[in-house]
């Protein structure tokens, strides 16, 4: 078991040598760096002086970078569609297809399977059908459907 560093203490040592106590002390003065500040290294981008957070950049510019690689696309939007739907309880939908059971398949948790399986919406009057409306979110059950193929696809209706 180490001791802590400081003079006349005998507890338990735990960061940078020092105990609980007198690491907070030394953080405080300033006599000492934090552990994670000592091991960061600088935001990769020219003139930031922020500290990095992930790929070679802070937070700032991580952030940034992660808007520009996902922009807010339609086949964006409907893939997140399809995931509120099926996976959150919350969502005002949920209870027409998690609830009854639908959810997407594992292969479509990745963004970019699903475009790849989907392919490009054919037009802006296009969205996302099952052909089978009791079937899952998986690529032999969907299609690019226009809002008159999909009416005549609806599952019917109960009447009360």
């Amino acid at each position: 078991m180490d001791i802590c560093k400081s003079e006349g203490c005998n507890t338990k040592a735990h960061g940078q040598g020092y105990c609980k106590k007198h690491h907070a002390r030394l953080l405080y003065k300033g006599q000492i760096k934090h552990i994670r500040a000592i091991k960061a290294e600088g935001c990769s981008v020219e003139g930031c002086t922020g500290n990095h957070r992930a790929k070679g950049l802070c937070s700032t510019h991580y952030g940034r970078r992660l808007r520009k690689e996902a922009p807010r696309s339609a086949m964006y939007m409907t893939w997140c569609a399809i995931k509120q739907r099926c996976d959150n309880p919350n969502h005002r939908a949920f209870k027409y297809y998690g609830g009854r059971g639908i959810s997407s398949c594992t292969h479509w948790d990745s963004f970019d399977n699903f475009a790849k399986d989907m392919g490009e919406r054919p037009s802006a009057s296009h969205s996302i059908d099952r052909i089978d409306n009791d079937g899952n979110y998986e690529p032999d059950n969907c299609r690019w459907a226009t809002a008159k193929q999909q009416r005549a696809n609806q599952r019917p209706k109960a009447f009360s």
